[in-house]
């Protein structure tokens, strides 16, 4: 087992509690690439802003380390930046991969499929919006220019915990602290699997250490429509949001993602779920 791990973004809301999960699993090379240190005790840090940096640049830090897990390239404002995460700045990290033959471990999105009644690994990606776009982009570099054992692309579900910086928790939490009025561009039909970020971390570790390869969906235990999301906080916390919905169809919404394959490869336990995480995160 390689015991040497560079993250990109290791600096932010997943990142964190995945180098805290690999420092619990006995990894003891651990670096981190960010525009913000983490302050991570034990973590080797380098401030380097990918798409001002050249390719030169990151071999230079990667080829101290086996394994690069990819957390870069979630939404932005503006969106812009996002969308040159994954194009430009894939494509710097493939080359440097490439150059270097480490091993790429990247963090994608379920949103990729599009709207769907059903999707696994091998359904047709059909995104609909700037950031799954951009995803389902970064996807196609990794997989045209990398050899399949050499990389492994984990596809997210949405990401939730106690301190979450944005998101449709974190906009909750401000109405919840505030009696701020919620307003949501979408119907409240739109349908997501939610996964509890530090589930996500031991999970991918759990594939880091097996040094498994390939695409596969992470999607968590809880599904719920928007609405039905927001009713369940109500119940467990006694309280009732003040909610506007426009009467639009939200994009990229698949009703059923399935992560059989993952669970062919690994055993997979979560330890925790929306209903018990409520009282935690709007404490």
């Amino acid at each position: 087992m390689n015991k040497d791990v560079i993250i990109l973004a290791g600096g932010g809301f997943l990142g964190r509690t995945l180098i805290n999960s690999l420092k619990l699993n006995g990894y003891n090379q651990i670096g981190c690439i960010d525009l913000v240190n983490p302050n991570i005790d034990g973590v080797e840090f380098y401030a380097l802003d990918l798409l001002k940096s050249s390719t030169e640049d990151l071999i230079s830090i990667i080829k101290n380390y086996n394994i690069v897990v990819n957390c870069l390239g979630q939404i932005t404002n503006p969106i812009n930046i996002c969308f040159r995460l994954n194009t430009e700045g894939i494509n710097r990290i493939t080359d440097a991969v490439v150059k270097t033959n480490k091993f790429l471990f990247h963090f994608s999105t379920v949103t990729v499929y599009g709207s769907v009644k059903s999707a696994n690994e091998e359904t047709d990606l059909n995104p609909e919006t700037p950031y799954s776009c951009s995803k389902a982009f970064a996807e196609y570099l990794i997989e045209s220019k990398l050899d399949d054992n050499k990389y492994c692309i984990v596809r997210l579900s949405n990401l939730y915990g106690d301190e979450q910086p944005k998101g449709v928790f974190s906009y909750m939490k401000r109405s919840y602290n505030s009696d701020r009025i919620l307003e949501f561009n979408n119907n409240g039909e739109m349908v997501r699997y939610y996964l509890h970020v530090k589930d996500c971390a031991s999970i991918a570790v759990e594939l880091l250490s097996q040094s498994i390869s390939g695409k596969y969906n992470l999607i968590g235990p809880d599904r719920f429509t928007l609405k039905e999301l927001i009713s369940s906080a109500e119940q467990v916390l006694h309280i009732k949001f003040q909610g506007f919905f426009d009467n639009v169809v939200a994009p990229d919404n698949t009703l059923h993602i399935t992560d059989e394959k993952l669970k062919k490869q690994i055993g997979i336990k979560y330890n925790n779920s929306i209903p018990e995480s409520f009282k935690v995160i709007f404490k």
